[in-house]
């Protein structure tokens, strides 16, 4: 079973978008916490501290643009055991580079966020 945080919080009261800049909520409510899950391979956060770019930002300038959607087209339709796999474009982390990629990017696409 999942955490009792997913799906839990006020959407009302929550923001657009959580710490790494993924539109919420992507379930029935908003996660309550800094991150939102989407996807089982993807749990919204990363156990070490370091920050991450938002999804959809392969180059990492963050700006989602047409150059990160160029790049998710020279990996599309690999996994992770394929010769030229890129895991910066595997946004929901599911080990393949597919049209559930295709449609984190184009959630993002034209978004500028900040380096936090």
């Amino acid at each position: 079973a999942g955490s009792l945080l997913i799906d839990a919080g006020t959407n009302a009261y929550a923001p657009a978008r959580d710490f790494n800049g993924i539109n919420r909520p992507k379930g029935a409510a908003s996660d309550i916490g800094a991150y939102e899950v989407f996807g089982p391979g993807n749990p919204g956060w990363q156990a070490d501290i370091a920050f991450k770019r938002p999804a959809g930002d392969v180059n990492g300038d963050y700006v989602i643009n047409v150059v990160d959607l160029l790049a998710m087209v020279h990996c599309w339709n690999l996994s992770a055991e394929s010769a030229g796999y890129n895991a910066d474009c595997d946004f929901n982390g599911d080990g393949k580079i597919d049209v559930g990629d295709l449609m984190i990017l184009a959630e993002m696409f034209n978004e500028a966020t900040t380096t936090w």
